[in-house]
This record gives structure tokens, sequence and C-alpha cells, in this order.
């Protein structure tokens, strides 16, 4: 069956059952828009009221205005503005700008002032002089540019650096070009040095402890999940990274830790422009991608390329024992296993802007995946229970490949309209991917002296279907301090596919084909969401509450009758955030959130696969959302160029997923999927960034949690709660005009599982980024685990078993990045100019 040919079908069906199902379960969700409209239909009155008082009252004056970033034009939130005395520079009043960069300061008597403005990393603007009189009680500024800080001087050059970490209300974002040692990496690797983020020795990512996050890209999802999606994005062409522990109701509530959003480099200079960046390093990576874009008044296009290939090599060694059906059965495995990522994409697209309204349009098409390679020697044993002697053993090669390839292509179209008013806008967007994958295993296990012994051949053939598409509305409310804003979104997948898989006889000495291993299925799924926000900034405290309410259809068709299946289900997630600005730049924070994790297919399939002779994988029909509440509070401290930020958080996890290991036969291990039960996670977070000198910055953070997990799979002897603390600093130095030097540590305490533990580990990287020919051209030699300390230890337990992994990275790995600049900003300039990236140049 073709997926395409459903698309409408579906469409029609779902978006009729969703609006059944609201019938049923959305008085909450109304009785929330109607308190939103009251409060705002209140807030109008309120400001009329006020007005008519003012007219009886002495009469007070108001300046406001917005803040913007220079280069890029986008608001800046969170900055101090202060109101100062034209006669005697006594501060007299002041405000923090909004998220969306506005500020009002109200309640100014007759006279004559000027605006100081601040805000971290940046240089300080000052006003020229406004009177306020009872002519002109009303002054609205001119957007105010804020630039990066700079020296400022004519026939200078500009080395002034961004933060590598920006607070916001709702989320932290991550500047790519301040990590060097990520060059010729990915965007997993930008992630080991950021806060909140833990990335072991193989690659694997953590959010706060929990891989259960949601990864997008410029706000789309990605068909892969976790480091494996991040790891299709090169770091070269990574802008920013977004880390949204707490989302609002803004944000699709799939990922119970949160979200991470890469948000790549697009063009903002008139004219060419553009960026060519080429990597290779001693475990054979490679790569080299290149964006060009070419922006006129009103309208841009672009065109780009990426090629790469991602191996991570490791030192494998494994012991397991399992004792089923009266045999005790061992093995000991060693040798090397070499994951990998790859892609080979193009992309193009265009935009354009009229007076009030813009669109843009971009196309991506190729192949891309991901899979591993593995050389092991195996060293098994058999031994009856009963008299615990040995009757069977054997030393075997083992070969195991897995590829999981895609050919896909991918649109993406966005629209916005400028209502009159400043910030009321409507946006709406159309995303769309087909991609057609086989994932295919193989495994073969051979004597010494070339007899195989035994072996897998296994392919699952696949065609994808995704569909979205939105809008968003937002409305600026009391005179631009605050906002409403309401959204529609639809969320379709579709996958078709087949499983089928080859069993070595030993007898026969061929493979046969494995009817009773066959599948077929058909899997769908649908979800329509409506969401509600209202911002506002009264004085110091600012508050964001909004309330999502998601519809979920859910369709599973299998050859394996039992596990069919429909579900409908509809779920409200609220959230809040709020703010509160002290004296001496420092600011208070709270947030709550509802989060879900939705079981993806390959969770549900029912079906044994095989990732080597000794495991075999398995999903679960059966198995129940996850669903979390997080509460986070927070402290951040501005000082002249530094930052302190200190959070505690407390997570509960209902239904937790997880893959739990049994006995499948002698020596044979299952992975299957289940609800383990409930776990909880509190702690704390502390980060700094600390200029110790012009030529030294500091970048580092802590975080230490309590971790226990309340499981139905509960193992004698195996803890179920841990102390995790996990510690990494960054030493920035900068040495000369064009020449940077960075050292990274990164420590990572021990944990616990449903049925095992993880030992720490720890690990340093080093980096050198030189720039070139007048800043075009930019060289970074970095090395990963240079003191050679990283290595990842594991045990897992369970009736009747016992296993322990270890993973040593491979070493040396060196890395060699050469990006060049087209068309760039000279940093030489008699104006007043900056460089927002001194080492990647300026966005693109």
């Amino acid at each position: 069956m073709k997926p395409i040919k459903q698309i409408s079908e579906i469409l029609i069906s779902g978006v009729g059952t969703f609006f059944q199902m609201l019938k049923k379960s959305l008085s909450s969700l109304s009785i929330f828009l109607l308190l939103i409209i009251a409060h705002t239909a209140a807030f109008s009155i309120n400001s009329n009221s006020a007005v008519s008082e003012n007219d009886d009252d002495d009469k007070k004056g108001k300046i406001q205005g917005k803040i913007v970033e220079a280069s890029k034009n986008e608001a800046i939130a969170y900055a101090n503005i202060g109101l100062f005395s034209a006669a005697s520079d006594e501060l007299i009043s002041g405000a923090i700008s909004t998220e969306k960069g506005t500020f009002s300061i109200d309640n100014i008597s007759n006279g004559e002032y000027y605006l100081s403005i601040k805000f971290i990393g940046y240089s300080t603007f000052k006003s020229s002089n406004y009177t306020i009189s009872n002519a002109k009680l009303k002054i609205n500024i001119p957007t105010v540019l804020l630039n990066v800080a700079n020296e400022n001087i004519d026939e200078v050059e500009i080395t002034a650096t961004k933060r590598p970490v920006v607070y916001k209300m709702d989320k932290k974002i991550i500047d790519a070009a301040s990590y060097s040692s990520a060059a010729g990496g990915t965007a997993t690797n930008i992630l080991e040095n950021a806060p909140s983020v833990t990335v072991d020795v193989e690659g694997n990512i953590a959010l706060r402890g929990s891989s259960s996050f949601t990864v997008f890209i410029d706000g789309k999802p990605s068909l892969f999940e976790g480091a494996l999606a991040l790891d299709q994005v090169p770091a070269g062409q990574v802008d920013q990274i977004e880390i949204i522990t707490n989302p609002s109701a803004r944000y699709d509530a799939e990922g119970t830790a949160g979200i991470i959003n890469v948000i790549t480099k697009k063009g903002t200079n008139k004219g060419w422009n553009g960026i060519i960046n080429v990597s290779g390093n001693t475990s054979e990576s490679h790569s080299t991608d290149f964006l060009m874009t070419n922006q006129y008044d009103n309208f841009y296009w672009k065109a780009g390329a990426r090629y790469f290939r991602n191996y991570r090599k490791g030192d494998f060694q494994q012991f397991k024992q399992t004792a089923i059906n009266n045999t005790i059965s061992s093995f000991e495995s060693e040798g090397e296993r070499i994951g990998k990522t790859y892609n080979t994409s193009a992309i193009a697209g265009f935009g354009f802007t009229t007076e009030k309204s813009a669109f843009d349009f971009e196309l991506e098409g190729g192949d891309r995946g991901s899979g591993y390679t593995g050389n092991l020697i195996y060293n098994e044993e058999y031994k009856t229970i009963s008299d615990n002697i040995p009757y069977d053993e054997g030393t075997y090669n083992s070969y195991d490949f897995k590829d999981l390839n895609e050919d896909f292509v991918s649109g993406n179209m966005n629209y916005k309209h400028s209502f009159p008013g400043k910030d009321h806008t409507l946006t709406a967007n159309l995303f769309g991917i087909y991609g057609q994958s086989l994932e295919y295993f193989e495994n073969d296990l051979t004597g010494f002296s070339g007899t195989q012994k035994d072996g897998q051949r296994s392919w699952e053939e696949e065609f994808r279907v995704t569909m979205r598409g939105g809008a968003d509305y937002i409305r600026p409310i009391h005179e631009g301090s605050g906002k409403f804003e309401a959204g529609y979104l639809f969320d379709l997948y579709i996958e078709d596919g087949d499983y089928g898989m080859e069993d070595f006889d030993e007898e026969k000495s061929e493979y046969i084909f494995r009817d009773e291993y066959f599948s077929v299925y058909r899997f769908k799924r649908d979800i329509h969401a409506l969401y509600a926000i209202v911002a506002d900034q009264i004085n110091d405290f600012s508050y964001q509450v909004g309330l999502r309410g998601e519809y979920t259809f859910r369709y599973l068709g299998s050859s394996e009758e039992w596990a069919s299946q429909n579900e409908n289900r509809f779920d409200l997630f609220p959230s809040g955030h709020l703010a509160y600005h002290l004296p001496k730049e420092n600011v208070l924070s709270a947030s709550y959130s509802r989060r879900t994790v939705r079981p993806r297919l390959h969770f549900l399939e029912p079906y044994v696969t095989f990732a080597d002779s000794y495991t075999a994988r398995t999903g679960n029909p059966n198995v129940r959302p996850e669903y979390v509440n997080s509460f986070e509070l927070g402290w951040q401290k501005n000082f002249d160029k530094d930052f302190v930020s200190f959070e505690v958080f407390h997570r509960r996890k209902q239904d937790k997923i997880e893959r739990i290991r049994t006995v499948y036969r002698p020596n044979v291990t299952l992975d299957s999927i289940s609800n383990v039960g409930n776990d909880y996670s509190t702690g704390a977070e502390a980060m700094a960034i600390v200029n110790l000198s012009k030529w030294w910055m500091i970048n580092t953070s802590a975080n230490l949690f309590y971790y226990r997990i309340e499981s139905d799979y509960k193992v004698a002897g195996v803890d179920d709660e841990s102390l995790n603390w996990q510690a990494r600093f960054s030493n920035n130095f900068t040495l000369g005009k064009t020449t940077r030097l960075q050292f990274d540590g990164n420590y990572v305490g021990p944990s616990v599982s449903t049925q095992g533990t993880r030992e720490a580990y720890f690990y340093t990287n080093l980096s050198l980024r030189k720039q070139l020919f007048n800043r075009k051209l930019s060289a970074t030699l970095s090395m990963r685990d240079v003191m050679r300390t990283a290595k990842f230890k594991s045990t897992q337990t369970g009736e009747g078993l016992y296993s322990e992994t270890s993973v040593i990275p491979f070493y040396p790995n060196i890395n060699l990045t050469l990006s060049y600049l087209i068309n760039q900003l000279n940093p030489k300039s008699k104006k007043q100019t900056t460089n927002d990236d001194l080492f990647e140049g300026s966005s693109h």
C-alpha cells in the first residue's frame, strides 16, 4: 500500500474524530480560553479606567521602546533599563525588557531624563535626553540597537566574543561558536559542554539524567531520536542550540525531559554570503559542507550541500551469564566496535518580504543513515546448574553489521503576517517528509578454523510520511508589555513496512528463512493540538501561563493479530513561568510543565530482532505513554562581565518506559520494552561565566540530583536510588587577536537504572583555533580525551542474568577543521562595527 494515498483520508477522518473528542473532552481547555479572554478584556477596561483616573490626578509620563541585537535584529530579553535625571545623573526608575524586547517605564514626573541600557556581553547604550511635560506625557523612543561589547575605537580590530550561554525565561541558548572543541563534529559535540546535558563516551545523550527528550531542527521535529538526530547536523552549520527543560504550552508536549532545538546558520547580510567547512580526523571521520546565500532588499535565495561520514570507534568488552533450563551459560567478548552516522544531501530555498508579510520555502533531499560494525572474539561456556560441570565450550569470531539507510525528501513553508501595531502577528507553517528506508542486519559467528556456527540476516523495509502544519496568533496586550498567544497544530506520521529474517542452519550449512519471524505492519499516528498563553510584565514581575490540549489517534496493524490495536487519547498539558527582577541585576524564576512520551513504532513492534548472536530485541504493543510533572526554581545574577545562575528542580515520572533484559535462551538475552514504574529526580544545578582577565574566560557548571525509581522489576541486591552528580569546565584563552585556545573537562558521576548501574567517568578535550587571511579562513585543531581517562562501564542484573559491559573510546582522536567565509564583514572599520562571532564570522 502506498502511504501517500492515505494522507487525505487520514486527515479527514482524523479531523472529524478530533472535533468529536473536543465536544467530549475540551471543557477544561474552553474554560481556560474563556478566562484568558476575560483577563484580556479586563486588562483593556482597567487600562481605559486608568487613563480616565489620570485626568483627575496629577499627570504622570511614560517612556517605552524596544531593544534588539544590532547584527540579527532579534529581541533582547531581560536587559536592564535605567531612567536617570539629566540634571543630576540620579537613578529615578528602571525596568527589565520583556521576551519581545519591549519595555515601559511609567509614573514619570515632569522633567528631563536619559536612559542607560545594559545587557551582559553588549555595549552600554546611553540615549539622548527626553523631556516629559503636560504637553507630551508619552514618549516612544526609536528601537534601541545593542552591539556586542567591543573596543569601539577607529581603525582597530574588534575581538569581542558572545556569551556562551544565555538564560531566558523558558530556555537556555547555547552559542555554538563558543565551543571550538566541537569543530569537525556534530551538534552532539557542542552539547558536551552545555549545562543540563550529559554526553557519554558512546555519544548517548541525557538531559538532566533522562534520554526522553525531543529533538527539533529549526523548530521542526527530527525523524530520528536523541543523539542520532543531533549527529545528523554538522557542528559547522549550527548557529545556536536551545535547551528547554520546562517548555511552555507553545511547544509540543512530547519529551518528558524537555526539548533540544538546533538552530542552523542562515544568511542575513545583503549580497553574497557563504561558508565552506572541511574536516577530517584520525578515526577516519570526514566531512564537507557549504551554504551560499544571496540577500536582496526584499528577496533571498540559498543553496547548500553536506557530505559526512562520522565514525565512533571503541574497544568493547562484555561478560554475560544466564541461567535457564538447568543450564548456566556465559561468554566473554572483546574487540572493536565502530558506530557510524552519515549524510549526503542538498538544500535549496528562497524567501521574500512585503510591507506586512514574509514567506519562505525550503526543499531538502538526499541519503542519510546510521549503523555499526563489530569484530569481536567470543569465549563461551555451558554447564549444568545441578552439578556445575562444563559440558561445552568454544572460541569464535563474531562479525556484526547493521545499517539503517533512508532516501528522503522534505519541504518546509513558512508565512508571517504583521498586523498594525508592534508584535501583532499571525504565522503559519507546513512541513513534510517522505522517506524510503531499509534497515539491514547481519551477524556471522565462526570458529578459528573458518567453520560457521551461527548467524542471522534480517531486513526491515519501511515507507514513511510525516506531515505537520499549524498556525500561531500573537496579540500584544497592556500597551505592549504583555501578549496573548494561541495556536493550532496537526502532526501526522504514517509508516508501512515488513520484517524478514534468515537464520543459519549449522547442519545444512546454509541460511534458512524463518517464517515465524516474518511480520507486516502499518502504523499511523495523528495528533491535533490547541494551545493558549497569556504573558505579561507588571513592574518587576513577569509571568507566562498556558494550557495545551492534544488529541492523539494511533493505529497499529500487524500480521500478528494479537498486536493490532486502535487508541484514542486526549490530554491536557498546563505550563507556567514566573520571573521577579530584583535590584542589582538579580532575577528569581519559577516554572512548571506537564509533558509526555508517546510510544514510537519501534517501542510497539511485536516481532523479535537480533543485535548479534547473543542479544535479541522486541517491542511491546501494550506499552503506555509516560507522563512527567516538572518543577524548577532559579536565580540568575548579572555582574559587569560575569554571570552566575542556580536552579533547583524536581521531576516525577509516571509509567516510565525502559528496556528490560531477560533470558531468552541459554547465552541469549532478550531486551523488551515495558512500563517499569515511577521515578523521581530532585536536584540542583549551578553555572558561572567568569572573565578572570581580558584573555581568560571560564564557563563552568555542575549539577547534583537524587534519583529514585519505584520499579515493578525490582532486582534483589540492586540499588533503586542514587546520588548523581556531574561537573564541567571550559577554559577559553584569547591568545592575540586571531587565536583562541580552549581546554574542557567533564566529569559524570555514577548512576542507577531499573536493572543495573553505571560507573563514573571523566574526560578532557583541547582545541586551538587560528584565523588567517583577514579572518576569512579559520583552522581548528582539536583532540578528544586528551588524558585518555574516558571509560564507560555498566552492569545489568535480572532473574537468571548478569552482564557487565565496558567501552574505551578510540585514541588518539585528533581532528582538523578548515572553514572559509565568503563576503563577510571586514573586521577593520572606521565606523562602529561588531563581529558577533570572532572565530566563525557573522552568522548566516
